[in-house]
């Protein structure tokens, strides 16, 4: 195959040589892709995700329980770290509340001026639970507006 140099000796012909293909830097152990450019499979090879491979190989074993262990030290911690501020106790009281408190509740949100006793009732020296008593302070109420929200933009990102 001869061709024109666009640069140097104008009129001499070269042939074109294929150069041999330098050896791989290292064996190729992926398994199922082939070695495309990008690194992209092959059309039509099998690259399905083999779980027992995966949990045949020792490092990922070691790995796996490395990753495990300090996914429960985070929650340890993290469980800790919440119960400091807040109790989990004292957070249940809040949300104690039932479809019938919710609707009453409402009801008094749009009617308040229907309503007389706005005192808190006490069952010995504890407040009664918001199901029990409709003056008693709840954060159901106020979180689900957030919780309507949260769920809209889920539906709105995921594009149903």
């Amino acid at each position: 195959m001869a061709y024109h140099s666009g640069y140097g000796a104008h009129g001499s012909k070269h042939r074109a040589r294929a150069a041999p293909d330098p050896p791989p830097l290292f064996d190729d152990t992926s398994g199922g892709y082939s070695s495309q450019p990008g690194g992209y499979p092959a059309t039509g090879a099998d690259v399905a995700f083999s779980v027992n491979h995966l949990l045949g190989d020792p490092m990922a074993n070691v790995a796996m329980a490395y990753g495990s262990s300090i996914a429960s030290h985070g929650k340890d911690m993290v469980h800790k770290e919440l119960h400091r501020f807040v109790s989990v106790s004292k957070l249940k009281y809040f949300f104690a509340v039932d479809t019938a408190y919710v609707a009453k509740k409402l009801g008094l949100l749009v009617f308040p001026y229907t309503h007389q006793n706005w005192e808190v009732q006490y069952s010995r020296d504890a407040p009664l639970p918001p199901r029990q008593d409709l003056n008693a302070p709840d954060l159901y109420i106020p979180s689900s507006p957030r919780r309507c929200w949260a769920c809209v933009q889920a539906q709105r990102w995921c594009g149903w």
